[in-house]
């Protein structure tokens, strides 16, 4: 495979902030640059001489740089004036957690009104098996993303007493 090879960045248009920054993180950690945006760069106080010091804080100025690049380049114009004037990427993460990240009052709150809807979900007789269980699994598995795991049994238990009953004619 090339090295060299060109990834599209996920784009963060200020919504799903959950799901952007997990697929943002994947792909930092895969340049090797999510310590430097998790951690930012800092002043080591190693036994290096003053030349090595310096190369190691260009470099990892650099890896800087091309973190914070990332992402300005994987948002929409609009988020990313929120985070034009950001100096790091540790800075500009920060500042989009801050905006549009999900506190745990908000992830708690999401999976209430998922739970919700899970329990509240019925099949109806003008609904498609096959896009009611699309809905389904949705729900599922968004309440897998918040944490929440439901057993396989309560999964299928609920589902079949869900679908709408059988109409089996005689003859």
């Amino acid at each position: 495979m090339d090295a060299q090879m060109q990834m599209r960045l996920p784009l963060f248009n200020g919504e799903s902030h959950e799901l952007w920054s997990i697929k943002m993180r994947t792909l930092l950690m895969a340049r090797d640059l999510w310590d430097i945006v998790e951690n930012g760069v800092s002043e080591e106080n190693t036994n290096q001489s003053l030349e090595e010091s310096a190369k190691r804080q260009k470099y990892l100025r650099i890896k800087d740089m091309t973190a914070l690049h990332m992402l300005q380049m994987s948002v929409t114009d609009s988020v990313f004036l929120r985070i034009a004037r950001a100096t790091s990427s540790k800075q500009a993460w920060e500042i989009l957690k801050a905006d549009f990240g999900e506190t745990k009052n908000i992830q708690c709150e999401k999976m209430v009104d998922l739970i919700r809807e899970y329990n509240l979900m019925v099949m109806e007789n003008e609904d498609r098996f096959h896009e009611f269980i699309e809905k389904y699994m949705e729900v599922v598995n968004r309440a897998k993303f918040y944490g929440h795991k439901i057993p396989d049994r309560d999964l299928m238990r609920r589902l079949f007493r869900n679908l709408p009953p059988v109409k089996v004619e005689l003859r």
